[in-house]
């Protein structure tokens, strides 16, 4: 379930960038995740 956000933080952390993930509560059974992303 978690693969392709840690796809995203790994792609994201290799090009330089650092992320913060939120989870807020979850959709159709999925956690909803908000991208707050600084360069």
């Amino acid at each position: 379930m978690y693969d392709e956000m840690f796809s995203l933080i790994l792609a994201a952390k290799k090009s330089g960038s650092e992320i913060s993930v939120k989870v807020n509560g979850c959709d159709n059974g999925r956690p909803k995740v908000i991208w707050v992303s600084e360069s």
